[in-house]
Formats: structure tokens, C-alpha cells, sequence
């Protein structure tokens, strides 16, 4: 069910930025389960770094394996991390994944997940209504790539949306000054009750209910 915040009103966006992971597909499980089988296989997994992978899934590979003591190993762990995730996945687009196609605005994706793994999943379902794809290696942080498409395309605040999952999502697009929409779905990679206390400008359930506040 839709939920809306603050002032309901139609946007009118020239562009919309998607987060991939728990936003436009349900990829959690798999990259818990490709991070914890290479953990294991390099022989440094521990109860307490399952733990500590958990609590950093989402950010950009390479930067919590450093987070949680990996320094030195953190880009091979990334290249197999990758190559395990590409393995076991399958497709499982997010409710309403389908209908984003018929939105006639400009469409990209920001992720933290690399962009090569990204490419992959898509290229089976020859999805090309996304017009670029800026995976954890095509960026520092998020809202610096927002805010510098923002000012090269002399774009405002209510003409880009950037459409997350998580109340991680919510931040960025504070900072990157633009609108922000959370999916609370059953992809989404925080609760509904912590999206909720994030104050987004917009929360819906579903995918398919952007429609419904964007012309």
C-alpha cells in the first residue's frame, strides 16, 4: 500500500536514480551467502566476522571487507566474492520491477554492488531502458555523483528522484539535495518501521506504485 509523506503531490522528475540491491532486485541473501562461502574458503571466516558481514552488507565490497579486517586481501576477496554472488544467483526482480519501463523519464542505476555483476544479471532479460549503470567502481559516494549530475545537467532538487531501499538511501539523497522515495517491500534491506523513522520524502510498497506519484 502506498504511503506518503509530507505534501502529496504529483513529481515531475527529468531523471530517476535507482539503488539496485533491494530495490530493483532481491540479491540480499545471495551476496550474504557468496561473502560468508569466500570468507570460508580463504580460511578467515569466524563467527565474529559473519557478524560483522552482516551488519556491512550493502556498502561497497571492498571498502567492509576493510571495514572488518581485510585490508590487504580486499580487492581478491571482491573479484571472488563477485564470481560467487554471478554463480548462485537468480533472477528475482522486486514487485513491480516490470512496469518501470513504461516511466518515460530518463532511468539510471547507482549501486554499490560492482558494475560487472550488475551487467550480468541484466544482459539474460536485455533490459536497455536503463541508460547508464554507475556500479561501487564508477564512484566515490553517491551523493557526490548525484550532486555532479545534478549540476551538469543543471538540474532541482524536484526533477531528480533517487529511489532506495534502505534508510542508508535517505541520507544520500539529503545530501545530494534531491527527492528521495523509499520501497518498502519485501526486497527492501531495512524494515519498514526504520524507513518510516528515516522521514523520506516519499515511502511506497511496491515498485509498481512510483506510478502513482510521478507523472
Amino acid at each position: 500500500k502506498f504511503i506518503k509523506y509530507k505534501k502529496m503531490r504529483k513529481l515531475k522528475p527529468k531523471i530517476l536514480i535507482f539503488d539496485f540491491d533491494g530495490t530493483l532486485a532481491d540479491t540480499r541473501n545471495e551476496w550474504y551467502s557468496a561473502n560468508l562461502k569466500i570468507l570460508k574458503l580463504l580460511k578467515i571466516s569466524s563467527p565474529e566476522q559473519e557478524v560483522k558481514s552482516l551488519l556491512h552488507l550493502g556498502e561497497k565490497i571492498n571498502e567492509f571487507m576493510k571495514e572488518i579486517g581485510f585490508k590487504k586481501e580486499a580487492e581478491e576477496i571482491e573479484d571472488k566474492v563477485e564470481e560467487e554472488f554471478i554463480k548462485i544467483f537468480q533472477i528475482k526482480f522486486c514487485e513491480g520491477f516490470e512496469e518501470i519501463k513504461k516511466l518515460n523519464i530518463k532511468k539510471i542505476i547507482l549501486s554499490n554492488s560492482p558494475t560487472s555483476a550488475i551487467e550480468k544479471i541484466l544482459k539474460p532479460m536485455n533490459l536497455k531502458f536503463f541508460s547508464r549503470i554507475y556500479g561501487s567502481d564508477k564512484f566515490t559516494k553517491k551523493f557526490i555523483l548525484i550532486k555532479d549530475l545534478m549540476k551538469k545537467h543543471k538540474l532541482k532538487k524536484q526533477e531528480v528522484i533517487y529511489i532506495g531501499d534502505r534508510v542508508v538511501d535517505v541520507e544520500v539523497a539529503r545530501k545530494a539535495g534531491c527527492i528521495s522515495v523509499i520501497v518498502a517491500s519485501r526486497c527492501a534491506w531495512n524494515p519498514k518501521k526504520d524507513i518510516i523513522k528515516a522521514n523520506p520524502d516519499y515511502i511506497v510498497g511496491s515498485l509498481r506504485e512510483l506510478r502513482r506519484i510521478i507523472c
